[in-house]
Protein backbone atom coordinates (compact mmCIF):
# COMPACT_ATOMS: atom_id res chain seq x y z
CA UNK A 1 0.00 0.00 0.00
CA UNK A 2 1.35 3.23 -0.82
CA UNK A 3 1.67 6.00 1.96
CA UNK A 4 2.24 9.78 1.28
CA UNK A 5 4.34 11.62 3.13
CA UNK A 6 5.55 15.34 4.08
CA UNK A 7 8.19 16.25 1.64
CA UNK A 8 11.45 16.33 3.63
CA UNK A 9 14.30 19.38 3.38
CA UNK A 10 17.41 20.13 4.62
CA UNK A 11 19.19 17.50 7.47
CA UNK A 12 15.57 15.92 7.28
CA UNK A 13 15.79 14.66 4.35
CA UNK A 14 19.22 12.89 4.54
CA UNK A 15 17.55 11.24 7.37
CA UNK A 16 14.72 10.09 5.50
CA UNK A 17 17.19 8.83 2.93
CA UNK A 18 19.04 6.99 5.51
CA UNK A 19 15.96 5.35 6.99
CA UNK A 20 14.50 4.20 3.87
CA UNK A 21 15.26 0.56 2.24
CA UNK A 22 15.58 -0.08 -1.14
CA UNK A 23 11.96 0.14 -2.51
CA UNK A 24 11.55 3.85 -0.79
CA UNK A 25 9.85 2.95 2.03
CA UNK A 26 11.72 3.48 5.68
CA UNK A 27 12.62 0.86 7.58
CA UNK A 28 9.63 -0.35 10.10
CA UNK A 29 7.04 1.49 8.07
CA UNK A 30 3.44 -0.25 8.85
CA UNK A 31 0.41 0.81 6.44
CA UNK A 32 -2.34 2.49 8.45
CA UNK A 33 -4.66 -0.50 7.56
CA UNK A 34 -4.13 -4.15 6.63
CA UNK A 35 -4.20 -5.59 3.00
CA UNK A 36 -8.18 -6.23 1.95
CA UNK A 37 -10.02 -9.62 2.56
CA UNK A 38 -12.88 -10.25 0.61
CA UNK A 39 -15.77 -12.08 1.47
CA UNK A 40 -17.83 -13.29 -2.00
CA UNK A 41 -21.06 -12.56 -2.41
CA UNK A 42 -24.03 -14.53 -3.76
CA UNK A 43 -24.85 -15.01 -7.56
CA UNK A 44 -28.31 -13.16 -6.55
CA UNK A 45 -26.30 -10.58 -5.34
CA UNK A 46 -27.73 -6.69 -6.00
CA UNK A 47 -25.21 -5.47 -9.08
CA UNK A 48 -25.59 -2.46 -9.52
CA UNK A 49 -24.82 -1.05 -5.41
CA UNK A 50 -24.20 2.63 -5.55
CA UNK A 51 -23.44 3.62 -1.64
CA UNK A 52 -23.12 1.21 1.16
CA UNK A 53 -23.29 2.34 5.62
CA UNK A 54 -22.38 -0.08 8.36
CA UNK A 55 -25.54 -0.42 10.37
CA UNK A 56 -24.94 1.42 13.53
CA UNK A 57 -28.36 -0.38 15.28
CA UNK A 58 -28.22 -3.41 13.72
CA UNK A 59 -24.55 -4.45 14.44
CA UNK A 60 -22.97 -7.07 11.73
CA UNK A 61 -25.23 -5.71 9.07
CA UNK A 62 -24.40 -3.38 6.22
CA UNK A 63 -26.96 -0.73 4.56
CA UNK A 64 -26.85 -0.59 0.86
CA UNK A 65 -28.82 1.78 -1.67
CA UNK A 66 -28.48 0.88 -5.62
CA UNK A 67 -28.78 3.67 -8.17
CA UNK A 68 -31.15 4.58 -10.99
CA UNK A 69 -33.36 2.69 -12.82
CA UNK A 70 -33.58 0.45 -9.41
CA UNK A 71 -36.04 0.49 -6.17
CA UNK A 72 -36.88 2.74 -3.76
CA UNK A 73 -35.29 0.71 -0.69
CA UNK A 74 -32.95 -0.32 1.78
CA UNK A 75 -31.26 -3.11 0.79
CA UNK A 76 -28.91 -4.98 3.70
CA UNK A 77 -26.35 -7.70 3.95
CA UNK A 78 -24.45 -9.11 7.09
CA UNK A 79 -20.82 -9.08 7.23
CA UNK A 80 -20.30 -12.62 6.10
CA UNK A 81 -21.96 -11.49 3.03
CA UNK A 82 -25.42 -12.99 3.41
CA UNK A 83 -28.85 -10.67 2.35
CA UNK A 84 -30.80 -10.11 4.59
CA UNK A 85 -34.47 -8.74 4.16
CA UNK A 86 -34.90 -5.13 2.35
CA UNK A 87 -36.42 -1.88 3.93
CA UNK A 88 -39.36 -0.19 1.85
CA UNK A 89 -39.11 3.57 1.26
CA UNK A 90 -42.25 4.38 0.16
CA UNK A 91 -42.33 8.40 -1.20
CA UNK A 92 -39.11 8.62 -2.49
CA UNK A 93 -37.80 8.33 -5.87
CA UNK A 94 -34.99 6.94 -6.93
CA UNK A 95 -34.00 9.22 -10.17
CA UNK A 96 -30.66 8.24 -9.21
CA UNK A 97 -29.19 7.46 -5.85
CA UNK A 98 -25.31 7.38 -5.64
CA UNK A 99 -24.48 7.39 -2.02
CA UNK A 100 -25.76 6.95 1.52
CA UNK A 101 -24.34 8.20 4.85
CA UNK A 102 -24.71 7.31 8.15
CA UNK A 103 -24.88 9.86 11.38
CA UNK A 104 -26.04 12.45 13.86
CA UNK A 105 -29.46 14.35 12.98
CA UNK A 106 -32.02 16.40 14.78
CA UNK A 107 -32.95 14.02 17.36
CA UNK A 108 -29.99 12.89 19.40
CA UNK A 109 -31.80 9.64 20.66
CA UNK A 110 -31.34 8.32 17.24
CA UNK A 111 -28.62 7.62 14.37
CA UNK A 112 -30.29 8.57 10.60
CA UNK A 113 -29.96 7.26 7.01
CA UNK A 114 -28.92 10.01 4.51
CA UNK A 115 -29.38 8.99 0.26
CA UNK A 116 -27.75 10.86 -1.34
CA UNK A 117 -30.54 11.83 -4.87
CA UNK A 118 -27.34 13.78 -6.47
CA UNK A 119 -26.51 11.59 -9.89
CA UNK A 120 -26.54 13.76 -12.61
CA UNK A 121 -24.27 12.32 -15.71
CA UNK A 122 -25.76 14.49 -18.17
CA UNK A 123 -25.51 17.69 -15.97
CA UNK A 124 -28.85 18.58 -16.95
CA UNK A 125 -30.88 18.78 -13.44
CA UNK A 126 -31.48 22.57 -11.47
CA UNK A 127 -32.38 20.42 -7.95
CA UNK A 128 -31.19 17.85 -6.10
CA UNK A 129 -31.88 16.31 -2.91
CA UNK A 130 -31.08 14.30 0.21
CA UNK A 131 -33.29 11.89 2.11
CA UNK A 132 -33.31 11.64 5.67
CA UNK A 133 -34.86 8.91 8.27
CA UNK A 134 -34.07 7.31 11.37
CA UNK A 135 -32.18 3.79 11.17
CA UNK A 136 -34.40 1.30 10.77
CA UNK A 137 -34.64 -0.69 13.74
CA UNK A 138 -34.74 -4.73 13.54
CA UNK A 139 -37.87 -6.31 12.58
CA UNK A 140 -38.80 -2.97 10.56
CA UNK A 141 -40.05 -3.21 6.86
CA UNK A 142 -41.48 -0.30 5.90
CA UNK A 143 -40.16 3.45 6.57
CA UNK A 144 -42.61 6.10 7.42
CA UNK A 145 -40.37 9.00 8.23
CA UNK A 146 -38.83 9.60 5.67
CA UNK A 147 -37.59 13.22 5.07
CA UNK A 148 -36.44 14.98 1.72
CA UNK A 149 -33.76 17.75 2.03
CA UNK A 150 -34.47 19.65 -1.61
CA UNK A 151 -31.25 21.80 -2.42
CA UNK A 152 -29.07 23.22 -5.51
CA UNK A 153 -25.61 24.70 -5.57
CA UNK A 154 -24.41 27.90 -4.78
CA UNK A 155 -22.77 28.56 -7.97
CA UNK A 156 -25.72 28.36 -10.37
CA UNK A 157 -24.53 25.42 -11.92
CA UNK A 158 -25.54 20.85 -12.31
CA UNK A 159 -23.03 19.45 -10.64
CA UNK A 160 -22.58 14.87 -10.80
CA UNK A 161 -22.01 13.68 -7.04
CA UNK A 162 -21.84 10.32 -6.15
CA UNK A 163 -20.29 11.08 -2.33
CA UNK A 164 -21.18 12.14 0.65
CA UNK A 165 -21.18 12.73 4.18
CA UNK A 166 -22.58 14.02 7.58
CA UNK A 167 -19.81 15.93 9.84
CA UNK A 168 -21.18 14.48 13.39
CA UNK A 169 -19.55 17.28 15.20
CA UNK A 170 -21.82 19.41 13.17
CA UNK A 171 -24.20 17.63 11.27
CA UNK A 172 -23.43 19.20 7.92
CA UNK A 173 -23.52 17.76 5.01
CA UNK A 174 -20.50 17.59 3.04
CA UNK A 175 -20.99 16.63 -0.92
CA UNK A 176 -18.05 15.75 -3.14
CA UNK A 177 -18.44 16.36 -6.89
CA UNK A 178 -17.32 13.75 -9.66
CA UNK A 179 -15.54 16.08 -11.46
CA UNK A 180 -11.57 17.67 -12.20
CA UNK A 181 -10.60 18.41 -9.92
CA UNK A 182 -13.46 17.00 -7.33
CA UNK A 183 -15.46 20.21 -5.25
CA UNK A 184 -16.67 20.45 -2.06
CA UNK A 185 -19.93 21.75 -1.60
CA UNK A 186 -21.75 21.82 1.93
CA UNK A 187 -25.21 21.96 3.31
CA UNK A 188 -25.11 23.76 6.39
CA UNK A 189 -27.22 22.72 9.36
CA UNK A 190 -30.00 23.05 9.89
CA UNK A 191 -31.14 22.41 6.81
CA UNK A 192 -34.76 23.19 5.99
CA UNK A 193 -37.34 20.28 5.31
CA UNK A 194 -40.57 22.65 3.82
CA UNK A 195 -38.00 25.02 1.17
CA UNK A 196 -34.98 24.60 -0.88
CA UNK A 197 -31.36 24.45 0.69
CA UNK A 198 -28.70 26.53 -1.00
CA UNK A 199 -24.78 23.80 -0.91
CA UNK A 200 -21.98 26.33 -0.61
CA UNK A 201 -18.97 25.68 -2.22
CA UNK A 202 -15.87 24.97 0.26
CA UNK A 203 -13.20 24.16 -1.80
CA UNK A 204 -11.45 22.09 -3.96
CA UNK A 205 -10.15 18.37 -3.36
CA UNK A 206 -6.58 17.28 -5.47
CA UNK A 207 -8.85 13.95 -6.43
CA UNK A 208 -10.82 13.90 -9.62
CA UNK A 209 -13.50 10.98 -9.94
CA UNK A 210 -15.21 10.78 -6.67
CA UNK A 211 -17.51 7.86 -6.12
CA UNK A 212 -17.78 7.47 -2.69
CA UNK A 213 -17.14 9.24 0.92
CA UNK A 214 -17.37 7.81 4.35
CA UNK A 215 -16.48 9.60 8.02
CA UNK A 216 -15.64 7.57 10.94
CA UNK A 217 -18.62 7.39 13.92
CA UNK A 218 -15.96 9.95 15.67
CA UNK A 219 -15.65 12.31 13.10
CA UNK A 220 -11.94 12.34 13.10
CA UNK A 221 -11.06 10.02 9.64
CA UNK A 222 -12.17 10.89 6.17
CA UNK A 223 -12.43 8.53 3.66
CA UNK A 224 -12.77 9.43 -0.31
CA UNK A 225 -12.28 6.92 -2.89
CA UNK A 226 -11.91 7.07 -7.23
CA UNK A 227 -12.84 3.76 -9.01
CA UNK A 228 -8.71 3.52 -8.57
CA UNK A 229 -8.01 4.67 -5.36
CA UNK A 230 -8.92 4.96 -1.83
CA UNK A 231 -7.66 8.22 0.74
CA UNK A 232 -7.57 8.84 3.80
CA UNK A 233 -7.59 11.80 5.99
CA UNK A 234 -7.24 12.40 9.89
CA UNK A 235 -8.63 15.71 11.19
CA UNK A 236 -6.54 18.15 12.85
CA UNK A 237 -8.17 19.53 16.25
CA UNK A 238 -10.05 22.24 15.29
CA UNK A 239 -10.14 21.23 11.44
CA UNK A 240 -13.28 21.16 9.86
CA UNK A 241 -14.01 18.37 7.16
CA UNK A 242 -14.07 20.70 4.14
CA UNK A 243 -10.52 21.46 4.84
CA UNK A 244 -9.00 18.22 6.10
CA UNK A 245 -10.28 16.63 2.36
CA UNK A 246 -8.17 20.12 0.59
CA UNK A 247 -5.13 18.83 2.56
CA UNK A 248 -2.64 15.84 0.63
CA UNK A 249 -3.82 12.44 1.65
CA UNK A 250 -2.50 8.90 2.31
CA UNK A 251 -3.19 7.00 -0.25
CA UNK A 252 -4.50 3.39 0.29
CA UNK A 253 -4.30 0.82 -2.74
CA UNK A 254 -8.08 -0.96 -3.28
CA UNK A 255 -8.91 -4.55 -3.81
CA UNK A 256 -9.59 -4.77 -7.34
CA UNK A 257 -12.97 -3.89 -8.40
CA UNK A 258 -14.88 -3.36 -11.32
CA UNK A 259 -16.57 -0.42 -10.57
CA UNK A 260 -15.48 0.93 -7.06
CA UNK A 261 -18.29 3.01 -5.79
CA UNK A 262 -19.15 1.76 -2.03
CA UNK A 263 -16.80 2.58 1.06
CA UNK A 264 -18.21 3.10 4.46
CA UNK A 265 -16.11 2.96 7.75
CA UNK A 266 -16.77 -0.13 10.37
CA UNK A 267 -19.10 1.24 13.54
CA UNK A 268 -16.30 0.40 16.16
CA UNK A 269 -14.01 2.00 13.20
CA UNK A 270 -11.44 -0.98 13.73
CA UNK A 271 -11.38 -0.81 9.37
CA UNK A 272 -13.52 0.08 6.79
CA UNK A 273 -15.62 -1.55 3.79
CA UNK A 274 -15.92 -0.87 0.10
CA UNK A 275 -18.25 -2.78 -2.73
CA UNK A 276 -18.39 -2.41 -6.45
CA UNK A 277 -20.80 -2.58 -9.26
CA UNK A 278 -20.41 -5.57 -11.68
CA UNK A 279 -20.42 -2.61 -14.24
CA UNK A 280 -22.37 -5.70 -16.27
CA UNK A 281 -19.27 -7.73 -16.16
CA UNK A 282 -19.83 -11.27 -15.23
CA UNK A 283 -17.89 -11.13 -12.13
CA UNK A 284 -18.34 -12.19 -8.63
CA UNK A 285 -18.96 -9.45 -6.51
CA UNK A 286 -17.02 -8.87 -3.19
CA UNK A 287 -17.44 -7.34 0.41
CA UNK A 288 -13.85 -6.08 0.76
CA UNK A 289 -12.94 -5.39 4.59
CA UNK A 290 -9.63 -3.53 5.17
CA UNK A 291 -8.91 -3.68 8.83
CA UNK A 292 -6.78 -1.35 10.66
CA UNK A 293 -2.81 -1.90 11.92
Amino acid sequence: MLQLFPKPSGLALVVFLLACTKSGEPENFQPLFKEPSGTLLPGNFPGEVSGIADSYVQPGSIWMIQDSHNGNELLRVNHSGELQDAVALPGAENRDWEDLAIGTGPDAAFNYLYIAETGDNARQHSEYAIYRMEEPAAGVSTVQNLVKIRFVYGDGASHNTEAILVDPATKDILLVTKEKPATVFVLRYPYKTDELNTALFAGSTKLETVTGAAIGRDGKELLLRTYSGIYYWKRNNGESAEAALQREAVSITPALEPQGEAITFKTDIKGFYTLSENAGLPVALRLNYYARN
